[in-house]
């Protein structure tokens, strides 16, 4: 029989008698199996934009990055710099280089590197939907091998949120000279902690840990593997029966259920994506602000969150979401209340009701009950909402051309800045405000200077004149703000998904 030894017996006696914690389970660096719906036809980012940058993440690294601030916003922390400075004028932002990084094939990583990197974004043109992050580059250079200079046309304010965007991410130019352009295409060569070892269009991502990573210990787990698994039962049954570690993507309706289920958890980080009601004010009678401030006041948003949410969401008030470091604390929620909503369409003289119509993408059972619970609320104010699903593609055509009359879209932001909004809204030949048919010229002037003020506060002040207007004016109106659920293995630590539309996952670990 074995003895133990004194230090050991103590130790057991203080987790059985003095009731003190076991010691926690060794972090393995197993593989980690996410089943997700996340497809895309190739993998370089300046061409590809959904749900697989996510992934690209993994693989590609740019000069700076954005990490949660702990009270609810995002802050900009270095990545591949190691410090940065702008210039008084904001027309120049030097960089020092971190040393030894190095691609995952092991090469080095150049300054020819990060500048044909940065350049190929800016003159990508239209085939890349990311090539407004470089719009105001003018020129990017390299005095010495630690060093990195970007010079700006103008004044650029976001451009350093920009630059958190794996699109301005440095990938290997000498990788890209030997396998040629249409090969890049599906072999992208970062610095990343993983590398994509493997994938298969709707199938697989698999992607290795990077053994050249410059951070010593860093990541844990030695690969995960990402499978495409459309349907959502699926994906909750492969849980539930240990064939992955994790499911993206989970339903509302499901959140509770598995947060209760046997070896399971569920985290559901506060997300960007808000949902809007989008009405086209080019259409009477919602070209009175007094109607669609009417029809605001008669939806019950914490009714909406309940039913359709099933309490898995947040009400905001204006058109930041609340992680935004410029969201207006001060707007104040107009409450639900039917009353002050007939007084206003009877002001307008609409006293008598009217009929709308809503059009939605079919098979989307979000906004099919979104819709339901918003005919039943606006029916208490005389107002008769024809329910009208359509295909995702017709729905979009509609829209886009200000031939509808009332949708739901949706926005969501994978920076800390929020110049993509504002610029989205106010830029009318790019969206007719937002598929509104709304403009106003006072909040065009204000997100073209916020673009170009240095000033944090007087830039402050101009988004939240830009809330308030938009607030006052209700071209569209959020409904909510979303969560991004994420179920796991509670034997898997330190994976989950963050509120900017990217996984944290480079602690991420399974017990032994």
């Amino acid at each position: 029989m074995k003895k133990l030894s004194f230090c050991a017996l103590m130790s057991l006696f203080a987790v059985l008698v003095l009731g003190l914690s076991a010691p926690a389970k060794a972090a393995s660096d197993a593989p980690i199996t996410v089943a997700c719906i996340t497809t895309a036809p190739h993998l370089d980012v300046i061409t590809e934009d959904g749900q697989i940058v996510t992934l690209l993440f993994f693989a590609l690294e740019s000069l700076v990055t954005t990490e949660e601030d702990g009270q609810g916003g995002i802050r900009i922390v270095p990545s591949l710099a190691e410090s940065w400075k702008i210039s008084d004028d904001g027309m120049t932002y030097t960089f020092k280089l971190k040393k030894g990084v190095k691609f995952h094939d092991g090469t080095p990583v150049t300054t020819e590197d990060w500048i044909w990197s940065i350049l190929r974004l800016r003159d990508a043109g239209p085939e890349s939907p990311w090539t407004h992050l470089a719009r105001a580059v003018k020129e990017v250079s390299a005095p010495d091998e630690e060093t990195l200079v970007i010079s700006l046309s103008e004044p650029y304010a976001p451009f350093l949120s920009n630059l958190t965007n794996p699109a301005l991410a440095v990938q290997s130019k000498k990788h890209f000279d030997k396998v040629g352009a249409e090969a890049f295409r599906d072999s992208p060569m970062g610095t990343g902690p993983y590398y994509f070892a493997e994938w298969e269009l709707n199938q697989r991502y698999v992607l290795k840990k990077n053994p050249h990573y410059h951070i010593e210990g860093k990541p844990i787990a030695s690969e995960f593997r990402f499978i495409v698994v459309p349907d959502d039962n699926t994906r909750i049954m492969q849980l539930q029966a240990g064939e992955v570690d994790v499911v993206r993507d989970l339903p509302h309706n499901r959140i509770d259920e598995l947060a209760s289920y046997p070896g399971l958890a569920v985290d559901a980080a506060p997300s960007t994506e808000q949902r809007f009601v989008n009405f086209n004010v080019t259409f009477p009678p919602l070209d009175d602000v007094r109607v669609r401030n009417a029809l605001r006041l008669a939806t019950d948003k914490q009714a909406i969150i309940k039913m359709v949410l099933f309490g898995h969401g947040s009400p905001v008030f204006g058109v930041f979401p609340r992680v935004d470091a410029f969201y207006d604390k001060k707007l104040k929620d107009p409450g639900y209340d039917v009353e002050k909503a007939r007084a206003l369409l009877k002001e307008a003289g609409q006293e008598k009701g009217f009929k709308l119509e809503m059009i939605y993408s079919s098979g989307n059972t979000v906004l099919e009950n979104i819709a339901t619970v918003l005919k039943e609320q606006w029916a208490k104010i005389g107002v008769d909402l024809q329910l009208v699903p359509l295909e995702g593609p017709t729905v979009s055509a509609a829209f886009q051309n200000l031939k509808h009359q009332v949708t739901m879209l949706r926005w969501s932001t994978d920076t800390a800045d929020p110049v993509g909004l504002t610029s989205f809204i106010a830029d009318y030949d790019a969206s007719h405000g937002f598929h509104t048919g709304w403009r106003n010229a006072r909040v065009t002037e204000l997100a073209h200077a916020a673009e170009k003020e240095l000033n944090e506060d007087k830039r402050r002040a101009m988004y939240e004149e830009i809330q308030q207007i938009l607030f006052d004016e209700c071209p569209l109106y959020p409904l909510y703000q979303n969560v991004y659920p994420v179920a796991r293995k509670d034997s898997v630590h330190n994976f989950r998904f963050s509120g900017l539309s990217r996984y944290v996952f480079m602690d991420a670990y399974k017990d032994e």
